[in-house]
């Protein structure tokens, strides 16, 4: 498991399973306390995997709730979400 901060570094968490679902219920608990004792977004993926997640949320089914969710997950992570609400007051 590859964990980014928000920063850059890397971290690197071995997982006890090689099952998808008990690798998220596994890593949860991890990202929620990194997330909280940081204070910014998460991003992690799971070793071998080319898709990186954002947080403890999991991928949407719907294509389109999907890649909504993505994009402003990756505005939150790069801190464009408070440069755009500013533009608009």
């Amino acid at each position: 498991m590859e964990i980014v901060l928000k920063n850059g570094d890397r971290r690197y968490f071995n997982t006890r399973s090689n099952d998808r679902e008990a690798i998220f219920n596994e890593i949860k608990p991890v990202i929620k306390c990194i997330q909280e004792s940081t204070g910014d977004s998460v991003l992690w993926r799971i070793s071998g995997e080319k898709t990186y997640h954002f947080g403890t949320e999991k991928v949407q089914k719907n294509l389109f709730t999907f890649v909504s969710n993505c994009i402003e997950k990756t505005k939150e992570y790069f801190g464009l979400t408070d440069y755009e609400e500013g533009i608009q007051k």
